[in-house]
């Protein structure tokens, strides 16, 4: 089964990606902010993170750079709710 990491500071819009990949059969990991996606990555294998433009503690591109020094095939999906814009 292949594993996806949900990265949003929006409780929602994890839940909602969580709910819509599981029914698709995959395994789903959350992570809150960046600092906790990093060290989710480093501890587990993820096939794809879904990644928050905007997040907490270390933003999106912030943590994609990080994860690609680490494992240059990790692969991404960068999201944006517009929070910049606000």
């Amino acid at each position: 089964m292949k594993t996806i990491l949900v990265v949003d500071d929006a409780p929602m819009i994890r839940e909602l990606l969580k709910s819509v990949l599981e029914a698709e059969g995959f395994n789903v990991i959350e992570a809150a902010d960046g600092e906790e996606a990093i060290h989710i990555c480093h501890d587990t294998p993820i096939d794809l993170s879904i990644i928050d433009i905007f997040l907490p503690k270390k933003g999106g591109l912030q943590v994609m750079g990080e994860l690609i020094k680490a494992d240059s095939a990790h692969k991404f999906i960068a999201i944006s709710g517009g929070e910049a814009l606000r």
